[in-house]
């Protein structure tokens, strides 16, 4: 019911494909690995994310969460060997040892390039939930947006604990709480302070709670986000209390669609103002769906338009809005 170090589970490899041969790995303290971080104290059961930044074809950087509410980044040295292949670092904590801040990432972040304001980003989405146990309402859960800049560059080699590195160490006190979507619907000096307070933020978050009653209901992440020009598409489940006590129910799954850059909502899903996308409140982010437990979104290219799937429901989504970049390779002959 609180947050508590696991005792296996708590290491990363990277090994050759081919042979099988370890290159590296790290590990907790004294577990004797190439590079020991006194952070992984909690299992990382996702598939780490691993990322080529400056296009060369080589992998450069990786991103995972734990069991613990903790993002960590691993940027790697390529051409170097053993404990100096590899650095990293928790870049966020999102947890702690009550029982209703004992989130866990069992899922894999989503990763995607964005500009905001003058400057470039890497943008990374992910959502806490229990998966484990699936009805428990304990916890109070978040979608966490984090912009993280100057990706490209490395963290301190000499990291051995996030309180030494002072461009991370993040926690929910650094991003700004989108929850009630001040910056679209609220007066006018609430949506300039909004922005204000997010500008000055390393990202945003969203509580999971009722908007009609403000409380949590035990709503959660169980699945990967998926972003597309910069509109994140992102599952939750929300169970049902049984009050019968004998007939099982099935719960409440939902598709949250936002904007990236402030988690505004994209459409008008709920229909409560004559149809129109350009007065949205909180509830638009929000679609309903049938799925008892939703799998992760998936984007489909058809007729040149992207769809995006979530289980059996499918639909078409305006995700090019404005100027968007576009790089491509030309041969001279």
């Amino acid at each position: 019911t609180v947050r508590t170090a696991d005792t296996i589970g708590r290491a990363l490899y990277i090994v050759d494909a081919t042979t099988g041969a370890r290159l590296w790995w790290a590990g907790p303290s004294s577990s004797g690995a190439d590079e020991v971080y006194s952070d992984m104290q909690y299992s990382m059961p996702a598939t780490p994310k691993v990322l080529d930044t400056n296009g060369d074809g080589l992998a450069d950087q990786m991103y995972i969460g734990d069991m613990g509410g903790q993002v960590w980044r691993f940027d790697i040295n390529n051409g170097e060997r053993g404990s100096s292949l590899v650095d990293g670092a928790v870049i966020a904590e999102f947890a702690g040892n009550s029982t209703t801040d004992n989130r866990r990432f069992y899922n894999s972040p989503d990763l995607f390039g964005f500009r905001y304001g003058n400057n470039r980003y890497l943008g990374l989405v992910i959502g806490s939930g229990y998966r484990a146990h699936p009805l428990d309402a304990a916890v109070e859960d978040r979608i966490y947006m984090l912009r993280i800049p100057d990706a490209s560059s490395a963290p301190d080699s000499n990291l051995d604990d996030k309180t030494d590195y002072s461009d991370y160490g993040w926690t929910e006190n650094d991003l700004y709480d989108a929850t009630d979507n001040l910056i679209g619907e609220g007066t006018t000096a609430q949506q300039a302070a909004g922005a204000a307070s997010l500008a000055g933020a390393k990202g945003w978050y969203l509580r999971l709670i009722d908007y009609a009653d403000g409380a949590y209901k035990g709503e959660k992440v169980l699945s990967e986000s998926t972003t597309v020009n910069n509109q994140i598409f992102i599952t939750t489940y929300e169970p049902s209390p049984n009050t019968s006590g004998c007939v099982p129910l099935a719960g409440k799954s939902r598709l949250y669609h936002l904007w990236a850059e402030d988690a505004q909502p994209v459409k008008n899903y709920d229909k409560t103002v004559k149809n129109s996308d350009t007065e949205l409140t909180k509830e638009d982010r929000i679609v309903e769906l049938m799925d008892p437990l939703p799998p992760d979104p998936q984007r489909m290219r058809v007729d040149g338009e992207d769809v995006i799937c979530v289980g059996a429901r499918c639909a078409k989504e305006d995700t090019i809005t404005g100027i968007v970049e576009t790089f491509w390779y030309q041969d001279e002959e």
